[in-house]
């Protein structure tokens, strides 16, 4: 079996695939130390500090529009009043 790094498709598929192994052994490695560490310790060990306050507002920034389109729903729906 040959495998010729020459071939760029080939190459980045390859690349792909060794990225892929190495994501599931650190998540595998992220779920059995939940087992017997501190959150913020796991979290340390992927490079992740949940203890700094810019963590949190950058992750409510993923889900932002999410959450404007249920308070929008709400106000709509009537259950809470719009405070705008």
């Amino acid at each position: 079996f040959w495998i010729d790094m020459n071939e760029p498709a080939l190459f980045f598929s390859m690349e792909g695939f060794k990225k892929a192994v190495d994501f599931v052994k650190k998540y595998d490695e992220l779920l059995m130390k939940t087992g017997y560490m501190m959150v913020e310790d796991v979290t340390m060990s992927m490079g992740i500090d949940v203890t700094k306050k810019d963590f949190w507002i950058e992750s409510l920034k993923f889900i932002e529009e999410d959450i404007d389109e249920f308070a929008s729903l709400l106000v709509a729906t009537g259950l809470i009043k719009d405070n705008k």
